[in-house]
């Protein structure tokens, strides 16, 4: 800035500076004028609480300012970047199995093994990472007293989608040094463990001076299916037939499994069977769509059929979270309109379905840019979206099943028949019990039967007491206290503790208890945890005590992650920009992720407008200040991104200028700067944390909002974005006396997130990604080659699919889909749901161009399928779980505020052209080669971004040949979930996931999975197998491997869909939310303009999907640790999964009759850990491991007013004091989990502000970082 724009500055700011809230005068000193003056607009907002309830057309412009604001300042990246031209990207026109090639700059952008960017700065807690005890929150804090469901906001479909989303998107690199956490004597006697232990979240050099030290994501964070199609070449090879290129299902349309009973699909880590029938569901989308490629293109050949039909798969998938799954979680109209937006622009449906994108990312939305755009900050997700995304309160603790055979009752629900105890859906027994429900019955069940609420004491018990899974779903020996982990978990990556992860996120930070919450026992018990000390407040009980916005589901100051991360895993994706087009997906693959959700938007209204400009400025503000890299970034041109026509299998060669971004095994971005938390790991205490602050007392549902459908769907979008690498070293938590009696472990062990060097000077350590962060399906084609082989029919682009709609399961009952670890079978129906979108999708384009082989369809099956995935999280999920006005619309714009300032790449960005997109016009298994600069961006394994503070660029070049590495990886990962035939992935005959034989789903992510993961990795596998049979038939001469990438682009962008504009928009439940996803999605211009005439006129008015190129806003693509953190969405669980008879006439509800009732299984892999976990306070201690700033502090990151006092985050008086209990009276040591859980939501909102915040930067980035 020159001097005299500064004394400019100066002389109008200077005035204002005691309107400004103290702690973001420096923040502010640091912004240009503009973002300065626009800091002032949302401040001022802020300051009356109103911004959710402005006419919508008000709450986008706010959103949008949040979202520039945010892509400016809260996007950091974690690790080195490298510099120069890389690869051309039209050398992988397709999703690599890993990720890698997705940014032409940066060739291992949001692959696997990348770093956790960062949208918050690290905040070292090594001194504090007992500070209050984790158990002791878990207990006072979390542990669920009586079941709170979300009422009609929210079902298990939705609550297993972001598991499976999770499944796709994220998994952190663990240590191999195990720590154990002792239940102190206060709360020995409630912790089920008195002690356990875990391993390390393994903490890795970047080799970046701004953050020393980050954490990998073992997955892929691009929204490239890899949940179903595996993060690397291993997994997605398990996964595919190699025929027709589908992907590997159960006759019984569930997922596949292998001997051990294993599901064969992308990602099966602690899953369930939630998770495992949506990976059924999307294995059957990707064959469906090989089926539709192979009818109308017969000469593709099984690879084409499979590329193509992951890609549309994983597009479907987009396309669900983005206009369905948010829409619900963020019931608002802004929201609803916001979230279609996103997808489709300001234009709207009408007009992009008919000219295309048009108009750029305003009118036409993010799907579709000319170029997709990282904000100068390699693609990944962050350690903050990690934390908000801690949702386990979402399950509850039986499922209940239904008589589909009888008929509906007064509610239109089929009447309930029986109550299966949610242990009984986790892991192994998850799948065993998902195949004796079927794939039918469990989604009907799901629908009808509301999931859990993100609210204190709402933690499911069961979850304190689980068996976690390795990396192949093969549990482990030690148990955990979840609830307790979580709170360490964000400890130790460092994730600010609320107050801090507020002011971060500009909001501001509360300064009593009573800022908090109104509730009086929150805020006693606050007050009993944390004394008076509100910084001391851990995120994840600040996140689920915040009070909730109207509509939403989710706090706000999680909405602000998912913000800037929702539009980031768009805008950040060139197959999801300047590759979301025919040549890529072919002409059959689009019509299908066009038509996959066919609801017309209602989020057009004037008032909307006034909501999407705020989330806009705030978006601005974040991808300026809050997106952070870690890791080196390359320069240089790398690669021809028309090379990579597709998605590779570990989500390399997405990003020309670097062709690792996205990629498996790459670092996980930052939203905030680290923040070491070694010496507060265990303050408070996780398990006293998870114990007073988040365990369920009573189960709090959302009522109508969130069923257990959209519960499943974010687990889902989980299992295709992020999972940390975890060290080899086991950590235990003991349950400390004052909350071992309340603990269901008074100890346990877990794994270490493992912290990797990152090479880079600002972040000098992160986390990788096992995952591919790219929205590109990975949750049913897995983060790699290997998973994607596994889950792949190799036969017209189809995936595997069961002939019950389920999974297919290898022989030892393993679900095979992209990914089944720790999974349930709200995902696995989901997984099973878009197999069969991409099969669908192969069908219609076999049909088309039947010269299209197996490669094409699956190819183009995968491209549609993953956008329709990242349209309906972003349209109607998201809309759902923000629901208000506002985020209806702003979730279909692009948010130009957070990405101009809160996306920080973590890791290296690479500069210039590194690939030709054209080369891979489909998802790759890993997530890679989706931005042409940035080849690894989105990967599996990637590092989570940052949303605060700009990264600096180091000149190094990659040295391997992208080529010669996705050679390698193909070859070893792929053959997990692919069929080999006809592009297919492996599904089971009954329609859920394939499970090897020791028990573990073939899916692409099959890690901490259950069966509602799998059940959606079964899903997404028959929607990839469909996708196939529709590119077979349409394009006969496709190949097996043209199929399954083809299949895999329409299936990761049908996930990524979905996730858009249907989960999203249940989660964040206004009219702006709703507006906000759809403009994600199709642009201002709106659905029918945008699926008449395509994506015209830029983001804005064409959407987000379908722009010209990807922008990753000059910060490699990966998924952040404060995505991790913020997507902590475990409340989200039931104690009981309500099982409906599908057979039977629905009731008065509308709802089939109840056939069942009992207890949720615990949320294991498929390969049980032998130590049982506190996910509670596990999860409170990841956020610290991972340096994830705690509450206040991510706040402050986000340019969120902290809180000062506790009564600022909740207006509950029991959790004020309970907060006070675990914490004091410093609101700084607030753990960010127990923020967000605590934070007051926005009406319509299912999940805090502050989540929405990297909600808000996250979001659009997974979809505009994407060229496909």
């Amino acid at each position: 800035m020159s001097i005299f724009m500064s004394s400019i500055k100066a002389i109008l700011i200077a005035p204002l500076h005691h309107f400004i809230h103290k702690d973001f005068h420096e923040v502010v000193a640091r912004m240009t004028l503009i973002d300065g003056l626009l800091f002032l607009i949302i401040h001022f907002i802020d300051k009356l609480g109103i911004w959710h309830r402005l006419p919508v057309f008000l709450g986008l412009i706010y959103l949008a300012i949040r979202r520039h604001l945010h892509e400016e300042y809260n996007l950091f990246n974690v690790g080195e970047t490298p510099v120069g031209v890389r690869f051309n990207p039209a050398d992988f026109p397709f999703r690599t199995a890993d990720g890698k090639f997705n940014d032409p700059f940066n060739e291992g952008a949001g692959s696997q093994g990348t770093f956790f960017g960062r949208n918050v700065l690290p905040v070292d807690q090594k001194d504090k990472l007992k500070k209050p005890d984790p158990m002791v929150v878990a207990t006072k804090l979390l542990a669920r007293r009586s079941f709170i469901d979300t009422g009609k906001q929210f079902n298990m479909i939705a609550a297993s989608w972001i598991q499976f989303m999770i499944h796709d998107w994220i998994d952190h690199l663990e240590d191999t040094n195990q720590i154990e956490l002792t239940a102190p004597r206060e709360v020995a006697n409630q912790c089920p463990l008195k002690s356990f232990k875990f391993y390390k979240s393994k903490e890795v050099p970047t080799g970046f001076y701004e953050i020393k030290t980050g954490f990998k994501n073992i997955r892929t964070p691009w929204w490239d299916g890899s949940a179903i199609y595996g993060s690397n070449a291993e997994k997605m090879k398990k996964v595919r037939t190699f025929k027709d290129g589908k992907l590997k299902i159960s006759k019984d349309g569930l997922l596949l499994h292998d001997e051990d009973g294993t599901a064969v699909s992308g990602d099966i880590r602690n899953s369930w069977a939630g998770v495992s029938t949506l990976q059924a569901l999307f294995v059957k989308e990707h064959n469906a769509v090989c089926d539709a490629l192979k009818k109308k293109y017969p000469h593709l050949e099984d690879e084409d059929l499979y590329r193509h039909a992951r890609l549309v798969t994983s597009a479907v998938i987009a396309k669900i979270h983005t206009i369905d799954w948010t829409v619900e979680l963020l019931k608002t109209d802004t929201l609803l309109a916001g979230m279609r937006a996103n997808w489709y622009g300001l234009l709207g449906k009408k007009f992009k379905d008919t000219f295309g994108h048009i108009g750029g990312a305003i009118l036409g939305g993010l799907v579709g840019l000319k170029k997709p755009n990282n904000h100068g900050v390699p693609y990944s997700l962050t350690e903050e979206f990690v934390s908000v995304y801690r949702m386990h309160s979402l399950l509850p603790d039986h499922l209940l099943l239904r008589n589909i055979n009888a008929a509906p009752g007064p509610n239109k629900s089929a009447p309930l028949t029986d109550e299966v105890p949610m242990p009984n859906l986790i892991g192994h027994k998850g799948e065993k019990t998902l195949s004796e429900i079927g794939f039918t019955r469990q989604m009907v069940s799901m629908g009808h039967q509301a999931c859990g609420a993100l609210e204190l004491w709402n933690y499911p018990l069961w979850l304190r007491d689980i068996i976690p899974q390795d990396v192949d779903g093969k549990d482990r020996p030690d148990h955990v206290d979840l609830a307790a982990l979580e709170v360490y978990r964000d400890r130790e990556r460092k994730v600010a503790r609320y107050n801090e992860f507020r002011r971060a996120l500009l909001l501001i930070p509360i300064s009593k208890w009573e800022d908090l919450t109104d509730d009086n026992e929150a805020i006693d018990t606050l007050h009993e945890v944390y004394g008076d000390d509100v910084e001391e407040l851990d995120l994840l009980v600040g996140l689920m005590a915040e009070k909730k916005i109207k509509g939403f589901a989710i706090s706000e100051t999680a909405f602000i992650i998912f913000l800037l991360m929702a539009s980031r895993r768009l805008e950040g994706d060139r197959f999801f920009t300047s590759y979301f087009n025919e040549e890529t997906y072919t002409k059959e693959g689009l019509e299908w992720i066009i038509h996959s959700i066919d609801k017309l938007g209602i989020w057009l209204r004037l008032p909307v407008f006034l909501g999407i400009l705020y989330l806009a400025i705030r978006r601005h503000l974040h991808e300026e200040y809050n997106l952070f890299n870690v890791g080196k970034t390359p320069v240089g041109v790398r690669f021809n991104p028309a090379d990579f026509p597709f998605r590779t299998a570990d989500g390399k060669f997405n990003d020309p200028f670097n062709e690792g971004s996205g990629s498996q095994g790459t670092f996980f971005g930052r939203n905030v700067l680290p923040v070491d938390q070694k010496d507060k790991l265990m303050k408070p205490d996780p398990m006293v944390v998870a114990t007073m602050l988040l365990a369920r007392r009573n189960f709090i549902d959302t009522g109508k909002q969130f069923n257990m459908i959209a519960a499943s769907w974010i687990q889902f979008m989980i299992h295709d974005w992020i999972d940390h690498l975890e060290d080899t070293n086991q950590i235990e938590l003991t349950a400390p006396r004052e909350v071992a009696n309340q603990c269901p472990l008074k100890s346990f062990k877990f794994y270490k997130s493992k912290e990797v060097p990152t090479g880079f000077y600002e972040i000098k350590s992160g986390f990788l990604n096992i995952r591919t962060p790219w929205w590109d399906g990975s949750v049913i084609y897995g983060s790699n080659a290997e998973k994607l082989k596994k889950v792949r029919t190799f036969k017209d682009g189809k995936l595997k699919i069961s002939k019950d709609g389920l999974l297919l399961h290898d022989e030892d009952g393993s679900a095979v889909s992209g990914d089944v670890r720790n999974s349930w079978a709200g995902v696995s129906i989901l997984q099973a749901l878009f197999i069969k979108e991409h099969n669908a999708v192969c069908d219609a384009f076999k049909k088309k161009y039947p010269e299209l082989g197996d490669e094409d369809l699956y190819r183009h099956a995968r491209l549609v399928t993953s956008a329709v995935i990242a349209k309906i999280h972003t349209i109607d999920w998201t809309v759902e779980l923000l629901k208000s006005d506002t985020l209806l619309a702003g979730m279909r714009v692009n948010w130009h505020i957070h990405q101009e300032y809160n996306l920080f790449n973590v890791g290296t960005t690479p500069r210039s052209v590194r690939f030709n997109p054209a080369d891979y016009p489909f998802r790759t298994a890993d997530g890679k080669y989706n931005d042409p600069f940035d080849g690894g961006a989105g990967s599996q394994g990637t590092f989570f971004g940052r949303n605060v503070l700009p990264v600096d660029q180091k000149d190094k070049l990659m040295k391997p040949d992208p080529m010669l590495v996705a050679t390698k990886l193909l070859a070893q990962r792929v053959r997990k979930v692919r069929s080999f035939e006809d592009g297919k992935l492996k599904i089971s005959k009954d329609g859920l996931l394939l499970h090897d034989k020791d028990g573990i789903a073939l899916s692409g992510d099959t890690r901490n999975s259950w069966a509602g993961v799998s059940t959606l990795q079964a899903l997404f596998i028959k929607e990839h197998n469909a996708v196939c049979d529709a590119l077979k038939k349409k394009y006969p001469e496709l190949d097996d491997e043209d199929l399954y990438r083809h299949a895999r682009l329409v299936t990761s962008a049908v996930i990524a869909k979905i996730h858009t504009i249907d989960w999203t928009v249940e989660l964040l439940k206004t009219v702006t939310l709703l507006a906000a996803m759809r403009a994600n999605w199709y642009g201002l211009l709106g659905k029918k303009f945008k699926d008449s005439f395509g994506h015209v006129g830029g983001a804005i008015l064409g959407g987000l999907v379908g722009q010209r190129k990807p922008n990753n806003r000059g910060v490699p693509y990966s998924l952040t640790e404060e995505f991790v953190s913020v997507y902590r969405m475990h409340s989200l669980l039931p104690d009981h999964f309500l099982l409906r008879d599908i057979t039977a006439a629905p009731g008065l509800n509308k709802s089939p009759p109840l056939t069942e009732k009992d207890i949720i299984p615990q949320d294991v892999d498929d390969k049980d850990r032998p130590d049982p976990i506190d996910l509670p306070a596990l999860e409170i201690y990841r956020d610290r491991e991972r340096k994830v700033a705690r509450y206040n502090e991510f706040r402050r990151a986000l340019l969120l007013i902290p809180i000062s006092k506790w009564k600022d985050l909740t207006d509950d008086n029991e959790v004020i004091a309970t907060l006070h209990e675990v914490y004091g009276d410093d609101v700084e040591e607030l753990d960010l989990l127990v923020g967000l859980m605590a934070e007051k939501k926005i009406k319509g909102f299912a999940i805090s502000e502050t989540a929405f915040t990297i909600f808000l930067v996250m979001a659009t980035r997974m979809q505009e970082v994407r060229s496909r």
